[in-house]
């Protein structure tokens, strides 16, 4: 064999294992391809809680400054009634009859005549 042929070959393969390791391996391009949809993902899953965070620190600045805002909560969360405050709730027939169909219906024994 002559000296080009064996430079050939040599560059060939050293060329192919550059090349393969482009697409195979850590640092390819398919691991480069997939950790940029991830760092997608994650900057969009930031900038959700990021906005979740910052409408939580305005409902903490109003609580802190306005008590009608206290008050709000204190009658949607925890059912507050002032004083010489009349509660009235109001029970649906549509709502008794979901919250009964689920309740197991009763069995009833009939008369066998013989």
């Amino acid at each position: 064999m002559n000296l080009t042929r064996v430079l050939f070959w040599a560059l060939g393969l050293s060329l192919f294992f550059m090349l393969a390791r482009l697409w195979v391996g850590q640092g390819s391009y398919p691991e480069i391809w997939h950790l940029q949809q991830q760092i997608q993902m994650q900057t969009a899953d930031n900038a959700e809680k990021t906005a979740r965070n910052n409408q939580l620190k305005l409902n903490v600045a109003g609580l802190d400054k306005d008590s009608s805002v206290i008050e709000e909560h204190a009658r949607i969360e925890l059912g507050m009634i002032k004083q010489n405050e009349t509660f009235y709730q109001v029970i649906l027939k549509s709502d008794i009859q979901d919250s009964t169909a689920h309740l197991p219906q009763p069995v009833r024994e009939s008369a066998h005549v013989e």
